[in-house]
């Protein structure tokens, strides 16, 4: 089977349609293939076929039809389940199915600035540092006492003002 078999969409009544994109897909994952997304996209548009109306997609369907839908993801589901998949990664999988047929997924409202690992590896030492100094300071003998000369000399080396620690 090739992707190009699947992409091919039949009227929605056409529920084998379904079946062999569902199956199609799933025979496909287990090989690894870059061409994942296309037989991700030949199911979803074998589910857009089947289950979009003219104002709602199929992910979004309520009442009688979203019966059918639930009705195809138990399919998906246990045909998952029968190739060796977890519940987890039927999800995960399901979620690209959506994705595919268009979904759009709500934006997140959390700000986030881009990570900076070396602030991160930064600041990490200099708790460390700190901690080995409170316990230094309550007469306390711990083993990093023994490799303090080192993470100060990387806090030091990576930007770190050592006068600022303890």
């Amino acid at each position: 089977m090739t992707a190009s078999n699947v992409l091919a969409i039949a009227p929605a009544s056409n529920a084998p349609i379904l079946s062999k994109a569902r199956k199609g897909l799933i025979s496909f994952l287990k090989t690894k293939d870059a061409k994942v997304g296309e037989f991700l996209k030949g199911y979803a548009d074998a589910l857009c076929a089947a289950f979009n109306t003219e104002h709602t997609k199929w992910f979004d369907l309520k009442g009688k039809l979203g019966k059918e839908v639930k009705v195809e993801r138990a399919a998906f589901v246990e045909d998952m389940k029968a190739a060796g998949y977890e519940q987890g990664t039927i999800d995960v999988y399901w979620g690209r199915v959506k994705d595919a047929s268009g979904r759009i997924k709500a934006p997140t409202n959390k700000v986030s600035a881009p990570k900076d690992i070396d602030s991160e590896i930064l600041k990490g030492l200099q708790t460390m540092l700190n901690k080995i100094y409170a316990a230094e300071d309550n007469d306390a003998t711990i083993q990093a006492s023994q490799v303090k000369g080192y993470l100060l000399d990387a806090f030091s080396a990576m930007g770190g003002n050592v006068m600022e620690l303890g």
